[in-house]
Order: structure tokens, then C-alpha cells, then sequence
């Protein structure tokens, strides 16, 4: 379908609203709502076909995400910088739609730039469950510990390092309330 026939779809639609319009009889009024809406529905899809034949290939913005394809330059200058592969950024919420609004001006520079710290963070990212995951293995190593770090040990396997500040609220919280006691 071309915009044409989408345009004489559209038109069609007035005469059938015009005469639900002046239709008296509520059985017959719903009967044109609901083939109002049909033809409505089909001239949507229509319109959605149309507009995605007519959408540019280039970065998309998915269900709140927008992806962008590396270059091959781009993509080895960001293996040679940090030894991590990255082929597509995916950014997502807030950050996909401002990146969405700016990229027809963008530079490459700034793609490449985000492309490194996204390869950062998944250097950062490794490292730290592999700090986690050598602590672990360190404080099960002990030999009979209390029960803190017994209970340390069991949030960073659940949670990682990110349940460990709540871990260290509730432990300071018991000992000052054994303090008091005390």
C-alpha cells in the first residue's frame, strides 16, 4: 500500500462516521463504532508499514533501547585500547533518548568514546566479581570464623559486593544493641 491508498482509506472513513453521526438508533450506532474501529485498526497498520518502509537504516531505538552499530575501525581502536570486544553499544532509558535526539550530528569520536567506557566497565565489572569471588574463597579459608563472617561470606555469594553495605549496617546495628544490653 502507498500513501495514496492510505489517504483514500482515510477519506472513506468520514462518510461512515458522518452517518453514525446522525444514526438515532443505538444498535445501529454501535454497529458503525465497531466498524469504524476495524477500518481504523487497518488503516493504522497501514500507516505503521509505511512509515517503517520509509524509516532509514541506521541506530534504533527498541522498546526504550537504542542500539548503535560499531564501525570495524572503531571496533578494533576499542579491542586495541582495552582488549575488550565491543560490537553494538545498547544504551537504554533516559540515556537512549538523549542519544537518540543528537544522533544525526553526532561524531564518531563520541560513539567510540562511550563504546571505551562500556569496554571500561566491563574490565571494572570482571575484575570486581573476581575480587569477590577471591575473597570468598579466602574467608572460607578460615579457620572456625565467628558468625559474621559466615554470614559475609553467604551475602557476597547472593548478593556480591553490593549487599555488603546493608550487611554492615545490620552487624553494627546488632553490636550496638548488644552493647547496650551489655
Amino acid at each position: 500500500m502507498d500513501i495514496d491508498e492510505l489517504v483514500a482509506k482515510q477519506n472513506a472513513l468520514g462518510p461512515l462516521a458522518e452517518r453514525m453521526a446522525n444514526e438515532k438508533d443505538p444498535d445501529e450506532i454501535l454497529r458503525l463504532a465497531a466498524q469504524l474501529t476495524a477500518k481504523a485498526k487497518e488503516l493504522e497498520k497501514a500507516a505503521l508499514g509505511i512509515a517503517a518502509a520509509a524509516t532509514p537504516p541506521g541506530p534504533r531505538n527498541v522498546g526504550g533501547e537504542l542500539r548503535i552499530q560499531l564501525t570495524p575501525d572503531q571496533r578494533k581502536r576499542v579491542v586495541e585500547q582495552t582488549g575488550v570486544g565491543v560490537e553494538t553499544l545498547e544504551l537504554s532509558g533516559a540515556e537512549a533518548q538523549a542519544w537518540e535526539l543528537k544522533m544525526q550530528t553526532m561524531q564518531k569520536h563520541i560513539v567510540e568514546r562511550r563504546a571505551l567506557q562500556i569496554a571500561a566497565n566491563r574490565i571494572a565489572d570482571a575484575a570486581l566479581k573476581k575480587t569477590v569471588k577471591d575473597l570468598i574463597e579466602l574467608m572460607e579459608n578460615i579457620p572456625d570464623p565467628p558468625d559474621e563472617v559466615k554470614e559475609a561470606i553467604q551475602v557476597l555469594k547472593e548478593e556480591g559486593q553490593a549487599g555488603l553495605e546493608e550487611l554492615a549496617k545490620r552487624q553494627i546495628a546488632r553490636a550496638e544493641a548488644a552493647k547496650q544490653r551489655g
